[in-house]
């Protein structure tokens, strides 16, 4: 019995022990360490819980190390030594703390929804400490120029949602024993008084919290501070600074918000971790400013808004796996070096996204490795006159590739342009650069306004299976200087490509296939080479081809490439001689025009188109020529160097519009022996006379002349017959018959304008008839439309072909028929 009541004393003194509360008894303005200030009686200690009640003054003078606080109500307590506790403590909301000194330590819980100001003391700085967490739901003014420490263990700093943390003065946040508590910010964070620098050196996790700076620079300089989410605005006065070179230095995720009057300004390292993605959506005029160091990690960062990459002294850097995506805008102001490399990383510029070039600046690769531009929005080089290159893979999905001022050059293999818009104005230049295998790559349609030129250099390919289309409109054009065209693909040229004079050769090589129905200026005074393979020179029927040089087109490595030509080649700049070796074929509606100079085909030309011209031409010695040889420009002469061939295929047209050659009559001068076969084609235009002779062809020796005996012509109604005379050194008509047509009276007041026309011209009948129909043929003979009317008096025609002369026959059931003659320009 005695034993049982022992215990239960016992056990009732040490309850009491342990719940014991210390409240505050003393007067205003006074002193923790004053036992008498206490009830009960006595300083309080590490069991005690302490009450500060409403309408207190009290000062923590000394040293406390109790088991909690509650400062309740309107108590006004101020700390100038370090308290440390061990459980729950409270702040209620019309308190006022001022701290002046000491520090904040131990295991326990502080929550404030009072006042707490940090200021200035009479000995060192403020610090938290151990394992203390601090819940701030009240306000916290940092007034104090001195450090504020948070370390020497893991201290928490929590600013929860209603929390406000003042950074009023110019001052850090740091660790302490090389240890680094956290601040947690759930709340606001406002920087608005001072103009100088804040610094956090501390661990800040920003969990959708608001930054916010109204004057002088919040600075984050810590690595591990993480920025989930959350609201960060910059008035004008004010900057935001990222600052952190150690790993991982800034981690961001989420999305960032917020309004940018001012800058935040991003030095050193920023991560987004492995399947993770920030988000950038700052409105405003200043954006961030990326100064230097490196994006990084695995994640995705997601620009919406503007981000500068500033020139910074030092290069910036987008490596590892990170992918940067562009729906803002970008603006490069760097003159050094951004790399985009150390690793695979990504820039993405996506449809709403805008890079501009604002510098003579690089992107380049790091230790050895590239990482990749994809382009599906606009690229822009609107600033600085000298050269940005980018010295990375560009991808461009149907993007716009836009250069106003200076020179964008890509110079990186494996450059793919698939689709897109490349317009480049008067001041710029856009250049092709890239010297390794495969170049660049080009596919689908290429479209845009080169009033400025693009400058291809080195190698282009087509892949195998693909086309390239240059769509380009504008003066300036493609200028290739050098390099190679490759692979087994097709490119082709709707607008202007001119082959420069480079200094080195260019090669079509492979079993490329170049189709050209645009303009193809060959400028080059050396050698086009068209060979190292089978490929293939296709000129369609709207080509031009025009030999501006006295270069020459050659074979490469012992082989040999082929002109297909139904288009127009040619020869109307220079004295010289154009030497083309390749195997050309001249077929259909195709016409080779020797207009000046001397063209000269070493190897072969086959096919049955028109060569024709006032210069020279100069046919290989194994070459027989079988198309249509038409001398002149409406008429003229045209120079046959060395012996001449034809075959029985062969046909020469001839235009007479007077008795005098050359001038009136098409001559072909042959300034060797000549061999002939084939047919004549006369377009008479005027009223010869009986007897009346042109010599057509001159040569020093007609060894054979296997031409028809007579042909025949038609003008104004009557039907001409000329007899074919080879002589010794030349072919003469001479006029043998003349009757009247059986059409002389039908359709007599039938014209057609303008004439010489565009293509699209008028028939007028003179009056009105029945069943009408119009044909119209080429030189050939060959029909080119045929038209059928019930009845017609004007008739509005177009002539799809090239240019060049055509017969229009108007035919009625009663009246017959009747042919003019027009010249499509």
């Amino acid at each position: 019995m005695k034993r049982f009541l022992f215990f239960s004393i016992l056990g009732i003194f040490c309850l009491t022990i342990s719940a014991q509360t210390k409240t505050w008894v003393g007067p205003s303005g006074g002193n923790f360490n004053v036992d008498g200030n206490w009830d009960p009686f006595g300083v309080p200690s590490s069991t005690h819980d302490v009450i500060i009640p409403t309408g207190s003054v009290m000062t923590f003078n000394a040293s406390a190390n109790i088991k909690s606080f509650d400062f309740q109500g309107n108590a006004m307590v101020t700390i100038e030594h370090n308290i440390s506790t061990s459980s729950v403590s409270s702040i209620s909301t019309n308190v006022i703390v001022t701290w002046t000194t000491g520090q904040l330590s131990g295991n326990g819980t502080i929550n404030n929804l009072g006042i707490v100001n940090i200021v200035e003391g009479p000995s060192s700085s403020q610090t938290l400490r151990d394992q203390l967490i601090l819940n701030n739901e009240g306000t916290i003014n940092f007034n104090d120029s001195g450090l504020f420490k948070m370390g020497y263990g893991t201290p928490t700093l929590n600013n929860l949602p209603t929390g406000i943390l003042n950074l009023n003065t110019d001052t850090s946040i740091v660790g302490g024993n090389s240890q680094w508590g956290s601040i947690v910010n759930t709340g606001l964070i406002k920087r608005a008084q001072g103009t100088g620098v804040f610094e956090i050196n501390a661990p800040l996790l920003n969990n959708n919290g608001t930054i916010l700076v109204e004057s002088g620079t919040l600075q984050f300089t810590k690595e591990n501070t993480v920025l989930t989410d959350g609201t960060y605005n910059v008035a004008t006065n004010g900057t935001l600074e990222w600052s952190i070179g150690i790993n991982p230095g800034i981690i961001c995720e989420g999305t960032l918000s917020g309004q940018l009057d001012g800058p935040i300004n991003w030095n050193r390292k920023l991560s987004v971790a492995t399947g993770t993605e920030a988000i950038f959506d700052f409105d405003g005029p200043a954006g961030v400013n990326w100064f230097q160091g490196d994006l990084q990690d695995d994640g995705t960062l997601t620009n919406l808004g503007i981000l500068n990459i500033v020139d910074g002294g030092q290069s910036t850097a987008i490596r590892d796996q990170i992918t940067l995506n562009n729906e803002g805008t970008i603006n490069i102001n760097e003159s050094g070096q951004v790399k985009l490399g150390y690793g695979n990383p990504t820039l993405n510029n996506l449809p709403t996204g805008v890079i501009n070039l604002n510098s003579d600046g690089l992107i380049v690769g790091g230790n050895s490795q590239w990482g990749t531009i994809l382009n599906t929005g606009l690229i822009k080089r609107a600033q600085g006159t000298g050269v940005f290159e980018i010295n990375a893979p560009l991808l461009n999905n149907n993007g716009t590739i836009l250069v106003e001022s200076g020179t964008l050059q890509f110079t990186k293999e494996n450059t793919v342009l698939t689709d897109g818009i490349y317009n480049v104005a008067t001041n710029g230049i856009l250049e092709w650069n890239i010297g390794s295998n495969p170049g660049i790559i080009c596919e689908g349609t290429l479209s845009g306004q080169l009033d400025g030129p693009i400058n291809w250099n080195r190698k282009l390919s087509v892949a195998t299976g693909t086309e390239a289309i240059f769509d380009f409109d504008g003066p300036a054009g493609v200028n290739w200087f050098h390099g190679d065209l490759q692979d087994d693909g097709t490119l082709t040229n709707l607008g202007i490509l001119n082959i420069a004079d480079g200094g080195q050769s260019t090669a079509i090589r492979d079993q490329i296939t170049l189709n050209n129905e645009g303009t193809i200026n060959v400028n080059e005074s050396g050698q086009v080479k068209l060979g190292y393979g089978n490929p293939t020179l296709n000129n369609l029927p709207t080509g031009l081809i025009n030999l501006n040089t006295n270069g020459s087109i050659v074979g490469g490595n012992s082989e040999w490439g082929t002109i297909v030509n139904t288009g127009i080649i040619k020869r109307a700049q220079e004295t010289g001689t154009f030497n083309i070796q390749s195997n050309v074929n001249n077929t259909g509606s195709g016409k080779i025009i020797a207009e000046t100079g001397n063209l000269e085909f070493s190897r072969s030309l086959q096919g049955d188109g028109i060569l024709m011209g006032n210069g020279s031409v100069q046919l290989g010695s194994n070459i027989i020529f079988e198309g249509t040889l038409s001398p002149g420009g409406y008429p003229g002469t045209l120079t046959h160097i060395n012996d001449y061939a034809s075959s029985t295929n062969a046909i020469l047209a001839i235009e007479i519009y007077g008795p005098n050659a050359g001038s009136q009559f098409d001559v072909y001068d042959v300034q060797g022996d000549a061999i002939l076969e084939g047919t004549i084609l006369v377009d008479l235009n005027y009223e010869a006379n009986l007897n009346d002779e042109f010599v057509i062809l001159t040569a020093n020796d007609i060894t054979t002349c296997n031409l028809p005996a007579s042909v025949t012509a038609h003008h104004d109604g009557h039907n001409y017959t000329f007899d074919v005379i080879c002589n010794p050194n030349d072919v003469t008509l001479k006029v043998s018959n003349i009757v009247l047509g059986t059409e002389e009276n039908s359709l007599s007041n039938l014209t057609l304008f303008p004439n010489p026309s565009n293509g699209q011209f008028i028939i007028n009948l003179g009056q009105e008839y029945t069943n009408v129909s119009v044909q119209i043929t080429n030189m050939l003979g060959h029909l080119i439309s045929e038209e059928n009317y019930t009845s017609a008096k004007t008739i509005e025609q177009h002539i799809n072909a090239s240019a060049g002369m055509y017969f229009v026959k108007v035919s009625t059931a009663k009246e017959g028929s009747n042919t003019l003659r027009i010249i499509k320009q």
